[in-house]
Order: C-alpha cells, then sequence, then structure tokens
C-alpha cells in the first residue's frame, strides 16, 4: 500500500463511516462535514489555516479557502445537535451491561484571546492558573484492555446566553447520556467534582448506575440495626477505620431521598491514594460484583484523563483561532468525529494500511498511550487531499 492507496483507503472507510452523521445534517452540508472531518484527521489540528493549506480544491486563494471553511464552521443552517446524538449512537453499539461510561470536565484555555466570542475564566488544569478561555465535558467508554471511545463532546461557556450556571451543563449531558444508556447498560464512573445533590439527583431521577468518589464533608443516612441514623461521612469512615478494618461498605440513603445506595470505602493506599477513598454507588454491588470490583472500575476512571488530553493534543484542539462560539463548538464536536474514526480505523483497517502508519509514527519519541494515538500521528503524516475529491 503506497501513500496515495492509503489516501483512498482511509478516504472510503471516512465515507462509510460518517453516513449515520450526515444524515442528520441538510444534504448541502454533508459534503463539507465529510471535508473537515478529514482535513482535521490529515492536518491534526482544527486551526482552519492549517486546514486550509491542506486543501487541493476549491478557491485557489488562501484567504478565500479559510473563508469557506469558517462559512461552514459557523453557519445556522443546520444545528449539532444531530450530529452529537449521532456520536453517541455510534459509541452505544460497544455498550454492554457493565461498560463504564466515565464523565470529566475540561479546559479549553486561551490565554492570550481577547475579542473571541463570550469568552468565559477557566481553571488552566496544566499551569494550574485561571484565565480566559473555554470548558469541555466529555464522556468516553471504556471497553476491554483499556479501549475508549469518545461518546460525548462538548464545548461551551458559562457566560453565553441561554447557559443557566456549570452544573445545568452537567446535567444536560447526563439526559443525553441517558438516551443510550437504556436497559440498566452502562455504569457512569464521576470524579469528587460531581459530589453535588445537584448533580447526584439527576442520576438517582433517571435511574443510572453510577460511581461518584465523595469529598466526605456531608451528612448521610446510615442503615444500622434496621433504623437510619444520619452521620457526617468523614466520621463514620475514621470512626471505622480506627477498628482496623480494611474495605469497608455501608448501606445509606441521601437525605430527602428514598433511594438505597451503597457506600464504599477503600483504605489509604501507598502510591495511589494517601487519604480514604469513598465511593457512593447505585446499582453496582451485585452478586456478581464486589467492593473490590467496584473499587477496580472507579481506578479505571483515569482513562479519561488520557482520553482528554489525548483528543486536545493529537488534533490540537487548543489551536483553535475562529472568533465565533459556534464555529468553535462544532469544530470541536468535528475533531470528536475524527477521534471515533481514527479509534475505528485503529481497529478494522487492513495489515498494510497499519504497517504503513506505524513506519510514520516510530520517529516520534514520546510514549503513546493508545493506539489511535499512534494511527493520528501516522495519518498526519501519510494522509494528502490529493484523491480525497474522487472519494467523496
Amino acid at each position: 500500500m503506497t501513500r496515495m492507496s492509503l489516501t483512498g483507503y482511509v478516504s472510503v472507510q471516512l465515507d462509510r463511516f460518517v453516513q449515520p452523521f450526515v444524515r442528520t445534517v441538510p444534504r448541502e452540508y454533508a459534503k463539507p462535514v465529510k471535508e473537515l472531518v478529514f482535513l482535521i484527521l490529515g492536518g491534526a489540528s482544527i486551526m482552519v489555516s492549517q486546514l486550509a493549506r491542506r486543501m487541493s480544491w476549491g478557491p485557489r486563494e488562501m484567504i478565500h479557502r479559510e473563508k469557506r471553511l469558517c462559512r461552514h464552521a459557523k453557519t445556522k443552517s443546520f444545528d449539532d445537535v444531530g450530529l452529537s446524538g449521532a456520536l453517541r449512537v455510534q459509541a452505544a453499539e460497544h455498550l454492554r451491561k457493565d461498560s463504564l461510561v466515565l464523565l470529566d470536565t475540561s479546559d479549553l484555555s486561551k490565554p492570550y484571546a481577547r475579542k473571541m466570542e463570550h469568552l468565559g475564566i477557566v481553571r488552566d488544569g496544566s499551569r494550574k492558573t485561571t484565565g480566559p478561555g473555554y470548558w469541555l465535558i466529555g464522556a468516553f467508554l471504556r471497553l476491554k484492555r483499556g479501549r475508549i471511545v469518545p461518546m460525548l463532546m462538548r464545548c461551551f461557556s458559562t457566560v453565553q446566553p441561554g447557559i443557566k450556571s456549570f452544573n445545568a451543563v452537567i446535567v444536560q449531558a447526563i439526559s443525553q447520556l441517558k438516551e443510550v444508556l437504556t436497559e440498566g447498560r452502562g455504569i457512569i464512573v464521576c470524579d469528587r467534582g460531581f459530589d453535588a445533590i445537584r448533580l447526584l439527583e439527576p442520576l438517582l431521577k433517571n435511574s443510572l448506575r453510577f460511581i461518584v468518589r465523595m469529598v466526605g464533608n456531608r451528612d448521610l443516612l446510615f442503615l444500622d440495626n434496621g433504623c437510619w441514623r444520619k452521620w457526617n461521612v468523614r466520621k463514620w469512615v475514621d470512626t471505622q477505620l480506627a477498628h482496623g478494618l480494611r474495605t469497608l461498605t455501608a448501606t445509606v440513603r441521601l437525605p430527602k431521598r428514598e433511594e438505597a445506595l451503597h457506600l464504599i470505602v477503600a483504605p489509604p493506599w501507598p502510591g495511589l491514594h494517601k487519604d480514604p477513598m469513598m465511593l457512593l454507588t447505585r446499582g453496582v454491588l451485585t452478586r456478581r460484583h464486589d467492593a473490590r470490583w467496584t473499587i477496580k472500575a472507579y481506578r479505571g476512571r483515569w482513562a479519561v484523563e488520557d482520553g482528554l488530553r489525548a483528543f486536545k493534543q493529537n488534533f490540537g484542539v487548543e489551536d483553535v483561532r475562529v472568533m465565533t462560539l459556534r464555529a468553535i463548538q462544532r469544530l470541536v464536536l468535528l475533531a470528536a468525529i475524527a477521534m471515533a474514526f481514527v479509534i475505528h480505523l485503529a481497529q478494522h483497517a487492513k495489515a498494510a494500511c497499519k504497517r504503513l502508519v506505524n513506519l510514520a509514527a516510530q520517529h516520534f519519541d514520546q510514549p503513546i498511550l493508545y493506539d489511535f494515538c499512534r494511527f493520528a500521528l501516522g495519518l498526519r503524516n501519510l494522509v494528502t487531499a490529493e484523491q480525497f475529491q474522487a472519494h467523496i
């Protein structure tokens, strides 16, 4: 397989992959969606100027190519709800009863931006500072052998019209995940940032199974000899660990709620966590899965951190430089679709394609977390746009 034949092969596979996505947009915008996803694959970026340089069709002048891509990115002729829903449906094909759905937030920091639309204040997780930017909320489906598939990816600002609060966006994301987490499939796994009544109540109202790490400063009702007693979680844990007990389990419920939950406590573990790890769960403890399985499942939550980092690094998400928030949101969503396609291609590509891509990625001297990262690096060097027009 040569470089040119690889481009044609990727184009054909991409055309098949995006069919469920383009059904949700008007016919005249199906081709621009394919074009943008393909250019993001080859450019490993959502910077419009870099995407325009890889175009071998359309206007000859660079400025006209950029204007065309910006026009497609910010058009109001179709909504992104259908594209986002198709991404969740596509990921739900791999969903099983005990599959882990990892939900977390991240930042899209723009420290030097001043005139981008609806710039808010975000916390830059890498620099440990606050500054201008946008928020990201993402959900990944964790498969066997640590593989991940994006289910949800949304960019938003807390100062944009229609956004009531940060938590309101998370509640909306939970409602969107509920559409595919049917028949008791999937377990939502969240960090301590989701330990809030306003976020726990939607999980309970929608009868979702979840594992949420607790901060430990709230009161819960503990079942003790048939009676519900109110305890502070941290004090109860310290009292039980004082007796030298290892893993703890207790039946609890939230105040003013009737649903029975389980509290699982893992004692401090050198090298992993210095404080007791308190997990609030629903529908997880069964005859098949015990407290140890639940603790191990939560520790697999770190895959969402790696997934968000790989998403931002391999597709240049933080390099976005368009002015309108609608364009930023659409490019981020299309980058998530490109990520889903790379993961699909890494699993189902021909052996010759895999060898060629691996050879192209050998120069990369940094450790590669996932196979799709190697594919993304290889495609960045091999995929060109010369033959794309013939296959789109």
